[in-house]
């Protein structure tokens, strides 16, 4: 069994642009740098302010950079864009509109030290509505094909992190597609006692429930049946092409939530849905039996899920991730 790996993450958010990395990890007594980079728009703007495109019907360009920062190894993450609150395709095109990333829902780079590009990120919105302002938010993850080696130890450990940047806002003035399909049917239900005994089991008998859960919304996946864990770090089995576990969501802003799960950095339909549309409420909590069908299957595969709070704007975190999860095919 791998030993436990001690590692500490240095997320630092700027306004549209973000610096993330895990400075070291300890293994076996050695410490290894793991990364560290920026990635954001390359239009300076003044604190508080959030810069606003206007979708006519041709691609939006938005002008990005990343960079490398790790001085001893080279810096690995995958970039992902959020339009709307749903996950977005894009590619990415040099100044002279070479193609410099093909079309993909997230765009993987491993940069050395002060290594940079700059390049234009290419879309059409996949949401929104005529006269709407819609929020754009860039995100990233640290080392996103990192893989347990076995199901003895099968957590993801601090690998997967997601940093975000700021907003941006895109003023829709052209018909959108609005081809993904969101569940909207699904009910709150109120925190079981289980739940509340097991965060202040984590968090302190003193603790302040109500606040905490407003300042730092839960989402988790579970195996199915399982009993509540507030923090499970263990495996999800897939049997005849099948994934089956529990979805939990509570906490946050009293707002609507749009909630995504990925296999493999893809997003992954539930039930012939999209997306789970929700309004989340304090003192209730989403809990959802979701049943995954998934072709072409490797044997270890990452799962999670991606929630975001699209009505949010500015410098504030609007994009939250399950912890990622070893899905094992038999």
């Amino acid at each position: 069994m791998m030993k436990k790996k001690i590692m500490k993450l240095l997320l630092k958010f700027l306004m549209l642009t973000v610096l993330i990395g895990c400075s070291t990890e300890e293994i076996e007594g050695v410490e290894q740098e793991l990364g560290l980079f920026s990635f954001g728009m390359t239009i300076d703007t003044e604190w508080g302010d959030v810069l606003q495109f206007i979708y006519y019907g041709d691609y939006i360009r938005l002008p990005y950079h990343v960079e490398g920062w790790a001085q001893t190894v080279d810096s690995e993450f995958g970039w992902f864009l959020y339009v709307d609150g749903l996950p977005q395709s894009t590619r990415l095109e040099n100044a002279d509109g070479e193609v410099f990333r093909e079309e993909s829902w997230m765009h993987h780079f491993s940069l050395s030290y002060r290594e940079r590009y700059e390049f234009y990120v290419v879309f059409k919105p996949v949401s929104g509505v005529i006269g709407e302002i819609i929020t754009v938010v860039g995100a990233a993850m640290l080392q996103p094909y990192f893989m347990p080696e076995s199901i003895d130890d099968p957590s993801f450990w601090s690998f997967h992190a997601l940093g975000q940047t700021g907003s941006m806002h895109v003023k829709v003035e052209n018909e959108v597609s609005n081809e993904l399909q969101a569940m909207v049917s699904l009910d709150l239900e109120p925190l079981s006692e289980v739940v509340l005994t097991a965060e202040r089991k984590w968090l302190g008998e003193e603790a302040n429930l109500e606040l905490d859960f407003q300042n730092a919304p839960r989402i988790a996946i579970l195996p199915d049946g399982a009993e509540f864990e507030l923090h499970y770090y263990g495996v999800i089995m897939a049997e005849d092409s099948y994934a089956r576990f529990t979805f939990f969501a509570y906490g946050g802003e009293e707002v609507m939530n749009r909630i995504v799960f990925f296999v493999n950095h893809e997003p992954v339909q539930v039930s012939g849905y999209d997306f789970i549309e929700i309004q989340m409420e304090a003192g209730n909590m989403l809990k959802v039996d979701v049943r995954l069908q998934l072709d072409d299957l490797e044997t270890f595969n990452a799962l999670y899920a991606m929630m975001t709070t699209p009505e949010l704007t500015g410098p504030i975190q609007t994009l939250f991730k399950t912890q990622t999860l070893l899905l094992v095919n038999e």
